[in-house]
């Protein structure tokens, strides 16, 4: 019973901590959701002087990239280099780094991302070291020496060539703006589609490329010639490409190049370097080539909401100052092709908005104001409803699909009517006419006359009556 229970005890701490052994034994750091993800086996293989092979193993299927610097880095996001991101899902994994420098040590450090989940594993930091460049020599195999391989559009140290298209020296070559550059190592046998030496190359831009794959933009294109030339092994190849050609909403990181089968163009796994702006992958024969960019994601649409006036907002003169927001929408002013997330806004009075896709937002002069500013004030309206109105619009001044628009009514109140004030008469003394000397002796003097005659008549009258008569009342 004691020897049972002892090895009761035993086998329940082996079953608890042998899955920790395990998993610390792993090479793995886990990001996201909690998950059995490991990443196993990280080895750098067919090292040579400016390229690479990394290889790893997963235990789900999930995608693949490598990140790499000449020096550590704590945090993966830190690493100069990137590999293109691989959507496909595999559990063996296989990279290729291109575009290295001889004799260099890199540090690199492998991602996977378990797909439709949050889950990422990014392995610990490795090493490996590039091999050392070797001198000229003579041709190898009895080929002998030949001559050395000629540019088309190229210019550069073109590498020098044996009778059987073995390339003795190393040689780069450029188009004349250094937009591509090709890096071609010693022993690279150039072949043309017959198998034998090819004794020269060209680049030439397309200006008419094949249709763009889904969901990419087209950066540029050359037609790499003559078509059908070969590389064993593959040589390198590195597009340079600008700030302003990079699509607005795109990582530089995410930059591809491709090359066309026929049909349709074949997406190649390279080494994108965001400082030095190129991006750099291995290529085995010649056809057309191309930069692509991943197109960003659409951007939100916009959003319009009238701040003030507020609807059925009543003001007594007549003037309404109109506020709005508008969100996801960069506003802009003068002549510019339509880009997305960019646009303008148009201020309309008593008219309906134009709407119709394609079709212009304007309406008739007088009736609209076209403004990269978030705010217009209307002047001198009439007493009465106003329907005042926004419209974002895009750079061409056409509507969004679907329309984004808002009007509110506003009234302007009648003025009240003017104030009157009886008048009140002032007196004022009116003067006659000054009358000429003279004009007036004729009154006086007929009054005069007539003073006179009734005081002598009094007088004549006392004096007849006799004395002592009285009168008496009977």
């Amino acid at each position: 019973m004691k020897r049972s229970g002892i090895f009761t005890l035993v086998s329940l701490v082996l079953f608890f901590t042998l899955p920790c052994i395990r998993l610390e034994a792993q090479d793995t750091v886990v990001t996201g959701e909690t998950a059995p993800l490991t990443i196993t086996d990280v080895t750098a293989n067919n090292i040579t002087t400016s390229a690479a092979t990394i290889t790893w193993e997963t235990n789900s299927n999930t995608t693949s990239q490598v990140f790499f610097d000449t020096i550590l880095h704590p945090d993966v996001a830190d690493y100069r280099f990137a590999t293109t991101l691989d959507t496909n899902h595999v559990t063996m994994h296989t990279v290729s780094l291109n575009g290295l420098t001889s004799s260099t040590t890199y540090h690199y450090r492998v991602k996977s991302d378990l797909p439709d989940t949050t889950l990422s594993v990014i392995s610990d930091d490795y090493t490996f070291t590039t091999t050392q460049a070797s001198g000229g020599g003579g041709g190898g195999g009895g080929g002998g020496f030949g001559s050395q391989l000629v540019g088309i559009g190229l210019a550069g140290t073109s590498p020098w060539m044996d009778g059987n298209g073995k390339a003795i020296t190393a040689g780069t070559v450029a188009t004349p703006d250094g937009t591509l550059t090709l890096n071609i190592p010693v022993g690279t046998f150039v072949w043309n589609a017959a198998g034998a030496a090819q004794p020269f190359l060209s680049a030439v831009p397309l200006a008419d490329p094949p249709a763009s794959p889904d969901k990419n933009i087209l950066v540029f294109a050359y037609e790499m010639g003559p078509t059908g030339v070969t590389f064993n092994p593959a040589i390198s190849m590195t597009f340079k490409y600008t700030d302003a050609q990079v699509p607005p909403g795109t990582r530089e990181v995410d930059l591809v190049i491709a090359w066309w089968n026929g049909s349709q163009w074949v997406m190649l796994t390279g080494v994108v370097d965001t400082e030095a702006n190129t991006v750099t992958a291995a290529v085995s024969h010649f056809t057309a080539f191309a930069l692509f960019a991943p197109a960003p994601p659409p951007p939100p649409p916009p959003t319009l909401k009238i701040n003030t006036p507020a609807a059925g907002a009543s003001f007594e003169a007549g003037t309404v100052s109109v506020s709005i927001s508008a969100g996801n929408l960069k506003l802009i002013s003068g002549q510019s092709a339509n880009i997305p997330g960019e646009g303008r806004a148009i201020y309309y009075l008593d008219v309906s908005i134009p709407t119709t896709p394609g079709q212009s937002a304007l309406t008739a002069p007088g009736t609209y104001v076209e403004s990269a500013l978030t705010s217009y004030t209307w002047n001198n309206l009439a007493p009465g409803t106003h329907t005042i109105g926004v419209q974002l619009v895009q750079n061409d001044r056409t509507p969004f699909n679907p329309p984004v628009y808002a009007s509110v009514s506003v009234t302007i109140a009648q003025p009240p009517p003017p104030t009157t004030t009886a008048a009140i008469p002032i007196p004022t003394a009116t003067v006659g006419p000054t009358p000429e000397p003279g004009s007036n002796l004729m009154p006086i003097l007929i009054v005069s006359v007539v003073v006179a005659l009734a005081l002598g008549g009094f007088l004549y009258w006392r004096l007849r009556r006799p004395v002592g008569l009285k009168y008496t009342n009977r």
